[in-house]
């Protein structure tokens, strides 16, 4: 027989309602986890603890997950501990304290990249990706609505001056014109593809 869900969550340092929850978000598998439902589930120890290991996120593992992984790490390598004797990093084997301290040193790594980051937003070195596109884009379709009207002018001065009929003469002109913005549109969009960054980008790539 397996676990209760009161058994495992003693076992791994969580409370029962945190057990449900690993259930309700399949970060723990039906059929590999645990079988059962309500008062009937039971958990596979070891099945939880290496699908744990590989589903609880470095957030987690970082913050009110910490214990958590560092008693699932010395199951793994030994006798497990209760919930009444939390597993400090001195008590941990050695490779359990080393991958808590690995963890530690991305998320202050990745704490200090975000604190960059908002300092240079602040400095007007960093814009809003998604508002530079709204803006692109609101002056690009302007520009062509400018365009089509100057064509429609152009074409209706073209059949005056030549006696040509005015509709064939705009027609013409938009098909060469809307060409024209397809051949610009291909060309910039490999320029784009093709470049590199600079090494002032590079340098400040978060």
């Amino acid at each position: 027989m397996g676990l209760t869900t009161t058994e495992l969550a003693d076992k791994l340092c969580l409370s029962k309602g945190r057990i449900s929850q690993l259930v309700k978000s399949k970060k723990l598998i039906e059929g590999h986890d645990f079988t059962g439902s309500g008062r009937q589930r039971r958990f596979n120890l070891n099945n939880c603890i290496d699908t744990l290991r590989h589903t609880l996120d470095v957030s987690q593992a970082v913050a009110n997950g910490a214990k958590t992984t560092a008693q699932i790490d010395a199951i793994a390598s030994g006798p497990p501990k209760t919930s009444t004797q939390m597993p400090q990093d001195e008590d941990l084997p050695k490779q359990a304290t080393a991958r808590l301290n690995e963890i530690r040193v991305k998320r202050a790594e990745l704490d200090l990249r975000r604190s960059l980051r908002e300092e240079q937003v602040e400095e007007g070195r960093w814009v809003d990706v998604d508002e530079v596109r709204r803006a692109t884009q609101k002056l690009i379709g302007q520009e062509v609505a400018e365009t089509e009207a100057w064509l429609k002018d152009a074409a209706r001065l073209i059949a005056d001056k030549n006696g040509l009929n005015f509709k064939e003469v705009r027609a013409d002109l938009r098909a060469s014109w809307r060409k024209q913005r397809g051949d610009r549109a291909d060309a910039l969009k490999k320029a784009a593809a093709d470049a590199e960054m600079s090494e002032r980008e590079q340098q400040g790539n978060f």
